[in-house]
């Protein structure tokens, strides 16, 4: 059986988590979250690439589907 999807676990390892220099909107200013939230992003990219990859023959088959319904046609 195949890995399948593995979704991220960066939540978890945010780098705000204990940081003693946390105030409000300190995410603009740190570079720490910064570049861990570049890195969550193209986690994510990624995730969405490989989902969309899995799922583009349901969408061909949905397409089709409800272009014969538009036609009147009885499924």
């Amino acid at each position: 059986m195949g890995k399948g999807i593995t979704y991220s676990t960066s939540g978890k390892d945010c780098p705000c988590m204990g940081c003693e220099n946390r105030s409000a909107g300190c995410h603009g200013k740190c570079g720490q979250y910064k570049a861990w939230d570049e890195k969550r992003q193209a986690e994510k990219l990624e995730r969405f690439r490989r989902t969309s990859i899995l799922h583009e023959a349901d969408k061909r088959k949905s397409a089709a589907v409800s272009h014969y319904k538009r036609r009147g046609r009885q499924i």
